[in-house]
């Protein structure tokens, strides 16, 4: 239902249900807590019983868009199928990919564990630039999917760019704050402060260059993004294993913008190659 929601641009109506369901999930597990019964079964039940509700609730809400989309949910359903079962893959790759050099670092520099904090430390302090990057992708998402022309898309990245430009700009203010901040008052974490000014840029790219890379999309590729996004994960699981065990955390961190950035590359290329694609682009989900 988040994804109706999402394509529908009801911003505010997703925004409730996200926050319903984090709020829900946590005052279930208060309740156990106050009980006196917390256990990871109640975990378990907060994950499953929250979501079905929120999920009913949006149903419930969705009632009112009936007469707007005039009968079309047979079409609706069968067009999120088909689209559904690329960005399901590409969705688990790149949770996967996003978690790797957290997961390898711990298991190749064993005898190193202050590299290993350092790097959790950088990692830590670049989670304002997900949030960004993933609301950013939230509100381009369902824009890009509603392209069908390239007078429409050169107008998209006119928009984008007055969006991400900004943006980016209050991104490296952040990165400078962070930077002052650690070497004034954090003496002992300036080890993660090079860590972190190199992962800022890998998501300072992803916050400039995701809009225009789901453009591909919108050409009706979902199965290129998801191909992209399966070989970006084994490509960083080999080039994390040489850059980690050469440069140690810092390679792990070069090794993620290097991905990023080639993927970002590929991703452009094949939109720029393509793009006339989309005047002809009127089934969406489907190669």
């Amino acid at each position: 239902m988040q994804a109706v929601f999402q394509s529908r641009q009801r911003f505010g109506t997703l925004t409730a249900m996200r926050l319903s369901e984090g709020g829900g999930k946590l005052l279930f597990i208060v309740a156990f807590i106050g009980i006196g019964a917390f256990s990871l079964d109640a975990v378990y039940l907060a994950y499953v019983i929250v979501p079905t509700a929120v999920s009913a609730m949006g149903i419930v809400l969705a009632r009112s868009m009936w007469g707007r989309v005039q009968g079309a949910w047979r079409d609706i359903a069968k067009e999120m199928f088909g689209f559904g079962k690329w960005m399901m893959l590409s969705s688990f790759a790149t949770m996967f990919l996003m978690r790797l050099d957290l997961f390898m670092i711990p298991r190749m520099l064993r005898d190193q564990p202050d590299d290993i904090g350092l790097y959790a430390a950088a990692a830590r302090l670049c989670i304002p630039l997900i949030v960004v990057t993933g609301s950013v992708a939230t509100v381009f998402f369902p824009k890009a999917m509603a392209l069908r022309t390239m007078d429409g898309m050169r107008q998209y990245i006119r928009k984008s760019l007055q969006i991400t430009v900004p943006l980016l700009v209050l991104s490296v203010l952040y990165a400078a704050a962070v930077t002052i901040g650690i070497t004034l008052f954090l003496p002992k974490y300036l080890g993660a402060r090079p860590l972190f000014l190199v992962l800022f840029i890998g998501y300072a790219w992803t916050i400039f260059g995701n809009p225009l890379t789901m453009l591909v999309l919108s050409i009706n590729r979902a199965h290129v993004v998801t191909t992209i996004s399966i070989v970006q994960l084994f490509c960083t699981v080999a080039s994390h294993y040489y850059f980690i065990s050469v440069m140690g955390a810092m390679g792990a961190a070069v090794s993620t913008v290097l991905m990023w950035f080639l993927a970002g590359a590929v991703s452009l290329w094949y939109l720029y190659t393509h793009r006339h694609a989309i005047e002809s682009a009127t089934e969406r989900g489907q190669p």
